[in-house]
């Protein structure tokens, strides 16, 4: 049976036994009808319509445990493609956050690269790893599980769902670290208890944040948590360029530098962020 044969299976078979129930249930009608409730036919009938009702309470467990196989979908948890590429305007903040001193960093949730690569671009060596490898240059391993390699940093962007894992195993550490993550991860007693044993500070972005996955775009307030020798138990806003407020304004401005106008807002506001470098 090949990928996606069980969904299809059990899909036909509660189709099968809805449309057998309706059935039942029309001929136990007609027994009510033709036959006193001890007649011979009435309770054949009565027989049938049991039957097929539990052929369709088969058919939705089937449906049920199908539906639990495939409920992470789109997670790394299970096949990996909880996929979401952090867009360069959130990366480029971190950059004076980056200790003195550091020369390589770790990125263990490297995707296609959008951080290693800007990190790559400031000078840094990085270590590319992976639990599902997207590119040719990436060694394939897991954060929470594997040892982590020798390195001076760590700088990453999680799978959303196992925040809380990757922020346990990052502290575990002892490295300075930086990953951002949605503004929720100030919730639960857990992280509160990490953050107030290991000292950890907030970078705080100014917009919401673009996570892109091929068409598909995740937005929603996003801070990058920190662990710093200079930064401890601190929020700090990061630092932003001063761009026009209007639509309008951002594309007389990009105008100005000869860059496209087309798109939204988020991205008239990226494109002249790059360029303003």
């Amino acid at each position: 049976m090949q990928e996606g044969d069980e969904d299809v299976v059990c899909l036909r078979a509660k189709e099968r036994s809805n449309t057998e129930s309706r059935e039942a249930r029309a001929e136990l009608r007609g027994a009510h009808r033709e036959f006193m409730p001890g007649g011979t036919g009435y309770y054949e009938a009565k027989a049938h319509f049991e039957e097929c009702v539990e052929q369709q309470e088969a058919g939705k467990s089937e449906f049920r445990k199908a539906m639990q196989v495939n409920k992470w979908k789109g997670n790394r948890r299970e096949i990996g493609e909880d996929f979401f590429e952090t867009p360069r305007s959130a990366i480029l903040p971190i950059r004076k956050y980056i200790p003195d001193g550091v020369k390589t960093i770790l990125e263990p949730t490297h995707g296609k690269g959008a951080i290693s690569d800007l990190l790559q671009e400031w000078g840094y060596t990085v270590i590319k790893q992976d639990k599902y490898p997207k590119t040719d240059d990436t060694t394939q391993a897991d954060f929470l599980t594997d040892d982590i390699p020798d390195c001076d940093m760590i700088v990453f962007n999680p799978p959303f769902s196992l925040k809380s894992e990757f922020l346990a195993r990052a502290c575990e550490s002892g490295k300075p670290f930086l990953f951002i993550c949605p503004l929720t991860v100030m919730e639960t007693r857990t992280r509160f208890q990490l953050s107030q044993k290991h000292k950890l500070s907030v970078l705080n972005l100014p917009n919401r944040t673009n996570f892109m996955s091929g068409v598909k775009k995740v937005w929603f307030h996003s801070v990058w948590i920190m662990k710093h020798p200079k930064y401890r138990n601190k929020i700090l806003f990061a630092d932003v360029p001063d761009l026009p407020e209007t639509v309008a304004q951002l594309k007389v401005k990009l105008k100005e530098l000869g860059l496209p106008v087309t798109g939204k807002k988020a991205d008239l506001i990226a494109r002249l962020e790059k360029a303003l470098e």
